[in-house]
């Protein structure tokens, strides 16, 4: 009997496998060239939060305060669902009321696309594959970046008045020239973070419990770093002091900057 749930375990699991497959494999004979896109333009200008639960290409620029543009593919139209929330909130994600179809085309290769003009941003938030492309880099005080699966960050410059805190348990990549604000702080609670930028923060904070690979340039009063990691972290510059905590399960290599005299 034991023996007979065996095989039938093992051969419902090769199903999965192979039904998973061949799902994955009609994605990928799609050609985002051939998706038929549909586009719709919003205003909401007291957003300060931005919210996404499916893949997104985002791209933050200057322009109208709250405009918003969304396009997605035509075929996904009634599955998905967006909107303001508390008027502070933009979420967009599939809708909750119907059940997503087995042959959705909505993937990291194609994406909903959001063009923002968000200025007020305190929050973003994704729990999925999502891509940020930053052309406007002036936010909110105090700028909360967090990842909950996938996100990659390309922008010459990311500025905040007073902080940014940037918090992963996924996949987080950030290629940033220059991150301005007095206070910098990057928590890795799980995954991977990589990152390669400069920032003129006074105060730096990284703590990580994942895997890292960190190329950062700093200038600043104080370094503060805690590691249960594997990887590289790596900081050049000056600082005037650094506390360096490692525990035992920690094998990253880490590089420090010097320290002022």
């Amino acid at each position: 009997m034991k023996k007979i749930l065996l095989l039938s375990l093992l051969s419902l699991i090769a199903v999965v496998q192979v039904s998973a497959q061949r799902h994955n494999h009609r994605k990928g004979d799609i050609k985002i060239e051939d998706v038929e896109y549909k586009s719709v333009v919003l205003s909401y200008p007291e957003t300060k939060e931005l919210l996404m639960f499916i893949p997104v290409d985002l791209t933050i620029v200057d322009g109208e305060e709250g405009r918003i543009e969304i396009s997605y593919p035509v075929q996904e139209e009634e599955y998905i669902n967006y909107g303001s929330r508390d008027g502070r909130k933009f979420i967009i994600g599939r809708d909750g009321n119907k059940k997503t179809p087995k042959n959705t085309i909505l993937c990291d290769k194609i994406p909903v696309r959001m063009t923002v003009s968000l200025s007020n941003l305190c929050r973003i938030f994704s729990n999925s594959n999502v891509d940020i492309f930053i052309g406007h880099d002036s936010f909110n005080n105090s700028l909360y970046i967090q990842n909950g699966l996938a996100m990659s960050i390309n922008a010459k410059s990311i500025t905040a008045a007073e902080s940014i805190k940037i918090l992963n348990s996924g996949t987080f990549t950030c290629k940033v020239q220059q991150l301005n604000t007095p206070k910098l702080e990057v928590v890795t609670n799980d995954g991977f973070t990589g990152m390669w930028c400069s920032t003129n923060a006074k105060h730096v904070s990284y703590k990580s419990n994942g895997i890292d690979n960190i190329s950062m340039g700093v200038a600043c009063e104080d370094l503060q770093i805690f590691s249960r990691s594997k990887g590289v972290i790596c900081f050049t510059g000056t600082t005037d002091q650094v506390s360096l905590i490692t525990r035992r399960k920690s094998t990253a290599t880490i590089a420090l900057p010097e320290l002022n005299q």
